[in-house]
């Protein structure tokens, strides 16, 4: 993948030490960071599908055709990479994976409970936490009964704590792909607590979030970051974008957008969006909350190329991510008397290459289940 990093968005990532994740369809996941003299670093991995990231403590969740694959950071070990010593400073390696079948599953959030996800082929909110393969916990009140229909392109959702707050649909609409016939101004934005739709007739929306008590959305039709007032439904033009904004995280008052280029699809009409960029760009925009202004950004050069969810790491320069096949050359395994690097079992003429964990991992597990 080329991806070009400007010098504002590496200052970003640098001066709030922070590393970003991002799954990008149709190449997988990517995490870029910073190597040990500060310049750009990137990490891929190829996970067919990938789509909607959680990160929560040392857990990253990451969802993909059929499932969820959380993966557990063993800092202890990151440096000591058999084949890339020194690289990292983080390293997520496969945990589990819930099987969910073909849900979907477009947004994603990291809860004491469980995963909360947006489960997009059944038009519901759903706890994913090892019980069922996906498990209703809401529904629009306009979705009669939750049937694996596409019926409302269900796709974001924002929760206040551990409570669900807001979800984006396409529509408002109850029949099998009901959304594929209006698509385009239909977009609603609603209030999962009372149920009530507070912003409607929103081009393809995406990707609500709370930021420091206020709310905004993604209309990616526009390619605009809204700021909605969630008692009135006024909104309030954040920025305007250079691509088609979907996956949306903040540190500090900066958000980090995901931008996509307009897929062509018979499911999406011509957008408002192209009358301001006739070829959308795909990547990562850093904007400024307070003024709107870009900060920085990340630009995929390949075309067709879209960013479909975006999450940080904090306090970490650049994280490494396991492969989740049986036919990488070493794996990491951790367990509470220590963890290991070691060599795959397959190659048996090489001696395994060992080292104890410095110590259990230390992250309070109550606040970190995935």
């Amino acid at each position: 993948m080329d991806l070009h990093i400007d010098a504002g968005f590496l200052a970003l990532l640098a001066s709030h030490n922070l590393a970003v994740a991002a799954t990008v369809g149709p190449d997988g996941l990517i995490v870029i960071g910073r190597d040990r003299v500060g310049r750009p670093a990137i990490e891929h991995r190829v996970i067919h599908n990938a789509f909607a990231l959680a990160v929560s403590g040392s857990r990253l969740a990451v969802s993909h055709k059929y499932g969820i694959t959380v993966y557990n950071d063993c800092r202890a070990l990151a440096a000591e990479h058999p084949t890339a010593p020194g690289r990292y400073d983080a390293y997520y390696a496969p945990l589990v994976t819930f099987h969910t079948g073909d849900c979907l599953v477009h947004d994603m959030v990291a809860t004491r409970k469980g995963l909360v996800v947006a489960n997009t082929r059944f038009s519901t909110v759903d706890l994913i936490d090892g019980r069922y393969n996906a498990n209703p916990i809401w529904r629009p009140p306009f979705i009669s009964v939750p049937m694996p229909e596409d019926r409302c392109h269900l796709n974001g959702l924002a929760l206040d704590g551990e409570t669900l707050k807001y979800v984006t649909a396409f529509g408002p609409f109850d029949t099998a792909g009901g959304w594929r016939s209006h698509p385009q101004f239909h977009g609603v934005l609603i209030d999962a607590v009372t149920g009530r739709c507070i912003a409607e007739k929103l081009s393809v929306p995406h990707s609500p979030r709370i930021i420091d008590g206020h709310l905004y959305v993604c209309e990616s039709g526009h390619g605009t970051l809204l700021r909605v007032d969630p008692s009135t439904g006024q909104r309030t033009v954040v920025c305007e974008l250079p691509g088609l904004p979907r996956g949306l995280a903040a540190h500090a008052g900066i958000a980090f957008i995901g931008l996509s280029s307009q897929r062509h699809s018979s499911s999406l009409p011509t957008l408002p969006i192209l009358a301001r960029h006739a070829t959308p760009i795909a990547g990562i925009a850093a904007v400024d909350l307070a003024t709107g202004n870009l900060l920085g950004m990340a630009r995929i050069q390949n075309p067709g190329r879209e960013i479909l969810d975006v999450k940080l790491i904090p306090n970490c320069m650049l994280p490494g991510v396991g492969e989740r096949n049986d036919h990488h050359e070493f794996h990491l395994t951790e367990s509470p008397a220590g963890a290991y690097w070691l060599k795959s079992a397959s190659r048996p003429k090489t001696v395994p290459v060992a080292a104890p964990a410095a110590q259990a991992n230390s992250n309070d597990s109550s606040t970190e289940q995935a």
